[in-house]
């Protein structure tokens, strides 16, 4: 997967295609990158990291069904007794809607990871504003 255009990644400590699946409120699927930031030896428990762009496909209750843009930053914290951890918040990329999901004015939600866990499943917690 080539990195996108324009995107400066000259110290990059992480780039990786992801793929991300929703059910519930939000329904469907989003596609992206996620590119790490540098190691920061004052913060060596915390690894932050920004997957951008998420392209989602599907449906969101009470707005309708298209595409739409995310923008999802969050940090990996190492060093936990539980072992790796990631926290992430998901950001809605204003005016990026297609027709079907026009109404969407905007989208925040967070959700804490456990990589280890199987199935690998969050639960997303927010709030959706539509027209």
């Amino acid at each position: 997967l080539a990195e996108p255009a324009g995107y400066q990644n000259a110290e990059c400590a992480l780039f990786l295609p992801f793929g991300i699946n929703f059910t519930g409120t939000i329904s469907g699927e989003a596609t992206g990158v996620a590119h790490g930031s540098p190691y920061d030896p004052a913060t060596p428990e915390r690894i932050p990291f920004e997957k951008q762009p998420v392209l989602f496909s599907g449906s969101i209750a009470d707005c309708g069904s298209g595409t739409l843009a995310f923008v999802i930053r969050g940090y990996i914290k190492v060093g936990d007794p539980k072992g790796l951890y990631v926290n992430e918040t998901l950001t809605y990329v204003p005016g990026s809607a297609s027709t079907g999901l026009a109404d969407v004015v905007d989208v925040f939600a967070s959700f804490d990871q456990d990589p280890y866990a199987w199935p690998n499943e969050v639960d997303l917690t927010g709030t959706v504003w539509c027209r």
